[in-house]
């Protein structure tokens, strides 16, 4: 059985898993999803989640398909065909038209790959790619596939009011395929580990006085946001990456005095990561 995720909507946090064989993947997968905008459009993650966790790297156990998201190759949707030598299911994504291809290419793993592995496998997944496909044809989007917590809209197309059998209609131009075969066995054990990343320590104070005791003074709040590029606004720093969830939410203040003030940094999105913690952290 084929393990994924499914998210209601785009501001849903919360994954649902779910199992099944590929003929009914097939079949969920490649069901145009009728939809009047794509924000409406339900979403799904080729990742499992730790039960009771919202989408996030951090929460992310493992990863069960490998997709390629396609913007930019100058090859048609055809392409998919390439791959059909394992188990394979395509389709046009919602912006795709006749003179400017978009599509997605998923294929099941044989095995899940634990999150913790997907930078080297999906350094794999390129190399694979530039094997099927070629050097020269254009990549997918690598930020994409190389995000372990990645969503993806489902199949739709956009509504338009003409004729279904007009040329200009999307269901004349939008596609889907697949083909069952054996499932792909995703090889990266050449690629080697990355290693860890010391970071330099930086030292806010004069030795004098610890950091702890640092964090109640402005100016030494005031050189942390200015070294991790704090966007200053009033008497909050903001815009700073999270350790968590990877995105520039982080905020704390920088006047401890002021009412309702932040002393800890903490992410915006509480729903959805819910970081926080220590400025040594950031």
């Amino acid at each position: 059985m084929l393990e994924f995720s499914v998210f209601r909507h785009i501001k849903d946090p919360k994954p649902y898993p779910a199992r099944c064989s590929f003929s009914r993947a097939c079949d969920y997968f490649l069901e145009a999803v009728q939809a009047e905008e794509k924000q409406r459009i339900p979403l799904w993650s080729p990742t499992t989640f730790s039960p009771g966790k919202t989408r996030s790297k951090s929460s992310a156990q493992h990863i069960h398909w490998l997709v390629y998201d396609v913007d930019t190759s100058p090859r048609p949707f055809s392409v998919w065909r390439l791959f059909s030598q394992w188990s394979v299911l395509a389709h046009t994504s919602w912006s795709h038209s006749p003179h400017h291809h978009k599509y997605r290419i998923i294929l099941p793993l044989a095995k899940p790959i634990p999150a913790k592995d997907w930078d080297r496998a999906s350094q794999a997944a390129v190399e694979l790619w530039a094997q099927v496909v070629g050097e020269n044809a254009g990549e997918p989007d690598t930020k994409a596939l190389v995000d372990c917590a990645r969503v993806y809209f489902r199949y739709a197309h956009p509504q338009v009011e003409i004729d279904n059998s007009s040329p200009l209609h999307p269901k004349q131009y939008h596609q889907t395929g697949h083909h069952c075969a054996e499932l792909l066995e995703l090889d990266y054990s050449h690629i080697p580990k990355a290693k860890p990343i010391r970071r330099k320590h930086t030292s806010y104070t004069d030795g004098s006085i610890s950091l702890k005791q640092g964090m109640e003074i402005t100016a030494v709040r005031e050189q942390i946001a200015s070294h991790l590029g704090a966007h200053i606004s009033g008497n909050e720093a903001r815009k700073i990456t999270c350790p968590n969830c990877s995105r520039n939410s982080v905020h704390f203040s920088l006047d401890l005095s002021y009412p309702n003030s932040n002393k800890w940094p903490s992410c915006n999105h509480k729903n959805s990561c819910g970081w926080w913690g220590t400025f040594e952290q950031l």
